[in-house]
């Protein structure tokens, strides 16, 4: 059984680098917490086009940290339940994005995603879960769908912290009034 630890990669930049697609990226911080610093390479969706992203991360001595969306394994698009067990095997940290992708409330620019409550939220991300570690996957490791934005407030990123070894909250923009703006 390979053990999940969400992939890092270390930083050999003294301070910024550029990706191939011109996002740059600079590091703040003392030269010593530069030294040390730490990339999770993070793929949400897990769709079949990672599966050979994750062949090109372990043929060039990385791993990558892949969220999949239960509900979506073996559909098209998404890969199968044998191909993200091969991705684990080979090191990589195939872990939960959630059952259905649920949006906290209703998103009129996606009309094609279910809206859930707070309580939904959770009780999807729990369902991941569980589908994943039966299968031997990565279901304690969570990447939330649509980041803070898809969360009640503090009190529910605390217990989704509780929930689960390790996640990754996507910071969103504050909402008029909403509880990043308090």
């Amino acid at each position: 059984m390979v053990r999940c630890r969400p992939a890092s990669v270390k930083v050999q930049s003294s301070s910024s680098f550029e990706d191939q697609k011109g996002v740059f990226v600079q590091s703040s911080g003392s030269s010593g917490a530069q030294a040390n610093a730490r990339v999770v390479l993070t793929f949400d969706y897990c769709t079949v086009d990672h599966v050979d992203a994750a062949r090109l991360l372990q043929a060039n001595g990385l791993r990558g940290t892949f969220g999949v969306v239960t509900g979506r394994v073996g559909t098209p698009g998404f890969p199968t339940w044998e191909q993200l067990t091969a991705m684990k095997q080979a090191g990589h940290c195939v872990c939960n994005h959630s059952h259905l992708h649920g949006r906290l409330g209703a998103d009129a620019g996606r009309r094609h995603i279910r809206p859930v409550g707070p309580i939904g939220i959770v009780a999807d991300a729990m369902l991941a879960r569980e589908e994943l570690n039966r299968r031997g996957l990565d279901g304690d490791y969570y990447i939330a769908p649509f980041g803070t934005d898809n969360v009640a407030g503090q009190d529910q990123i605390v217990e989704l912290l509780r929930i689960f070894k390790w996640a990754r909250l996507t910071i969103g923009p504050p909402k008029d009034g909403g509880w990043l703006a308090s």
